[in-house]
């Protein structure tokens, strides 16, 4: 986005590619402005999610969450946490920043995603049904939605048209394997 695109402008500019970085340090030029050094954190956090870092990006989402708590940071926070495997501290995480923002569609769905990965299908199921039916609701709610009654034992309703069948199987079997065919929540262990 435009803001990543100055922050990358910003360490071009600073002669050296780590120079920038600092700016997170108390010592920085910069750490007067905490609203930028939070913004810096954030941004170069998601850099490192998208690029296979989590714990780096974890790293820079707590500092981020210390400097100034936020929704973001702590959605950050969980996706990085999920991505760690460390679902149960991720679910956590998720809790706060949807207390901060409850209609914050992206952590809601994360909170489900992160649900299924632990086996509690009807848990995501009661996250994801209300927010399917909300008009701002990304696509990939619908499919999540899908794949979260799959895997909580009925049959994927696919009253939503933008949930696309291929993708919903695909998806649920790809998190059961992930999950190793956990049973959802209060469902005997299968023999």
């Amino acid at each position: 986005g435009a803001f990543e695109h100055h922050v990358l402008e910003q360490m071009r500019n600073a002669g050296h590619p780590r120079a920038f970085v600092g700016a997170s340090d108390m010592g920085h030029p910069a750490a007067g402005n905490v609203g930028f050094v939070v913004a810096l954190n954030q941004q170069l956090a998601r850099i490192r999610v998208r690029g296979g870092q989590p714990q780096v990006a974890l790293a820079l989402f707590d500092r981020a969450a210390l400097l100034q708590p936020s929704a973001e940071a702590e959605e950050g926070r969980g996706i990085a946490l999920d991505m760690l495997g460390r679902h149960d501290e991720a679910q956590a995480a998720y809790r706060p920043a949807l207390l901060q923002s409850p209609n914050l569609v992206s952590a809601q769905n994360n909170l489900a995603m992160s649900l299924m990965l632990t086996g509690r299908a009807n848990e995501a199921v009661a996250v994801l049904e209300p927010l399917s039916r909300r008009g701002d609701a990304p696509a990939r709610v619908a499919n999540n939605l899908a794949v979260a009654r799959s895997m909580a034992g009925a049959a994927p309703r696919m009253d939503v048209a933008s949930a696309d069948p291929r993708e919903v199987r695909e998806m649920a079997a790809n998190l059961r394997a992930t999950v190793g065919a956990a049973p959802s929540q209060g469902a005997p262990a299968s023999q």
